[in-house]
């Protein structure tokens, strides 16, 4: 299973250097599937199992995206993806400074 996607700027430059994590999201907690980091041209890639769900007796991940800055700053949480698919894409783009996904 995988999330994936792109990172830029609204004029379209790659983003690099943010961390960003993914994460099961359940009723009344949460659990990280991995984390990975923008590359030179804005790409990232988290692959995870099933055995990363808090419940393994679910059948999808209920994923949501984290992502923290290179400098210091507080982590932008993006929606959740119900019932994500085993290949997610969740492209982002950066405005005024602030994380949006596309």
């Amino acid at each position: 299973m995988r999330v994936a996607g792109t990172t830029r700027t609204r004029q379209g430059a790659a983003v690099s250097g943010l961390e960003v994590s993914a994460f099961d999201r359940d009723l009344r907690s949460q659990q990280e599937l991995g984390k990975g980091r923008t590359s030179a041209d804005g790409r990232y890639t988290i692959d995870y199992t099933r055995e990363k769900f808090q419940r393994a007796v679910k059948r999808s991940a209920d994923v949501f995206i984290e992502v923290r800055p290179r400098r210091k700053g507080h982590p932008v949480r993006l929606r959740v993806h119900y019932n994500a698919p085993e290949s997610l894409i969740v492209d982002l783009w950066l405005k005024n400074g602030q994380l949006r996904m596309i």
